[in-house]
């Protein structure tokens, strides 16, 4: 068992690695997937401590896998809406997704520190109900449900398909071992506990190798996802002077809801070398591009007298975006600073 953790930690490693490969970190897609995998590294490294009976090692790993273990559901759920809301920006609301993970973190950190153990308690109190467990079943069904209802009202397609899928598992292993825990209670054994998390285990790495092929070695083993980019008359140069033209000559960005199906339509390029386009000619996604072009315009306004008395949420709209939130984050993203922060200071250099 503990060769098949080990081998279930480097396999959650490698995944970490493949998804960052270019680019690390860079975009929201990318930090919570690398979020699900650290969690689910988390997981496997304190079963291979566990298994392994590594005494020494138990006690550093145990606080993280235990608050990673809490954490699979909830950023799954997140996973979801990341992947079907193509401006997903992440809120502070979302930490709370993560509170029983925070519990859990306290009550190690009592046990580390002051060697207070509230759980001990409550599993007598309990009569025998690992209380733990109680809640792990609880919070990951309730983030799978909120799951199902969100991608029940999204658009159909192969990755809200494979979404449900995914998701119908997790709800599936989740209730039938919540079932039999509830029937074992105080027989309940390790073994329970480690064939639970190696299925969810299995349905995560699954979920990233079929859907996003961001393992390393995928391009060896899975056939390309596009034809080579000239292999239909027109060279990646020529496809990014059609894209410019439409896009920054006719100021197709000002349209706020302005997505790569509309694009396709107007310059005659397919969905899928569109995406090729940006993804690996740009290294850039297709909302990242549009929202530059919508930046570089907000900067002109700024620059434009006849546009002084406009408010930044004027500005932001009037140049094609469609939420204050968005707008603000991308600005910062590029600047490093707030829009009002920006125009104090072009307005000091004017001055100057």
């Amino acid at each position: 068992m503990s060769i098949l953790f080990l081998f279930g930690s480097l396999q959650a490693l490698l995944l970490l690695i493949g998804v960052n490969i270019r680019n690390p970190f860079k975009g929201s897609k990318k930090q919570i997937i690398s979020l699900q995998l650290f969690f689910t590294l988390s997981a496997m490294s304190y079963y291979v401590a566990v298994t392994l009976n590594w005494k020494e090692l138990h006690d550093y790993v145990w606080i993280l896998g235990n608050v990673s273990w809490m954490a699979l559901l909830p950023c799954f759920y997140l996973l979801v809406k990341v992947l079907s809301e193509p401006q997903f920006i992440f809120k502070k609301i979302y930490l709370s997704y993560f509170f029983a993970s925070f519990l859990v973190l306290i009550e190690g950190a009592l046990i580390v520190l002051f060697d207070i153990n509230i759980y001990r308690e409550l599993y007598l109190t309990a009569n025998y109900l690992n209380v733990w467990m109680f809640i792990f079943f609880f919070n990951s069904l309730f983030f799978s449900l909120k799951a199902a209802f969100f991608l029940r009202n999204q658009k159909k397609g192969s990755i809200r398909n494979s979404l449900i899928i995914v998701n119908s598992g997790f709800m599936l292993v989740l209730t039938v071992y919540g079932i039999i825990y509830l029937s074992l209670r105080e027989n309940y054994a390790l073994w329970f506990e480690l064939t639970l998390i190696c299925i969810l285990t299995l349905l995560i790495y699954g979920f990233v190798f079929k859907i996003f092929l961001l393992a390393p070695w995928h391009k060896v083993l899975l056939e390309p996802k596009y034809q080579n980019l000239s292999t239909k008359g027109k060279t990646p140069n020529m496809l990014g002077l059609s894209i410019e033209k439409e896009v920054s000559e006719n100021k197709l960005f000002l349209n706020p809801d302005l997505d790569l199906k509309e694009l396709s339509n107007k310059t005659g390029i397919g969905l899928n070398r569109l995406s090729q386009y940006f993804n690996e000619t740009l290294d850039s996604s297709f909302y990242e591009f549009i929202n530059d072009k919508r930046l570089e315009y907000v900067e002109h306004l700024i620059d434009n007298e006849s546009f002084k008395d406009y408010t930044i949420i004027g500005l932001a709209l009037e140049s094609g975006f469609k939420s204050k939130s968005t707008f603000y984050k991308a600005f910062k993203n590029k600047h490093n600073l707030t829009p009002s922060a920006y125009i104090k200071l072009k307005s000091k250099k004017n001055q100057a």
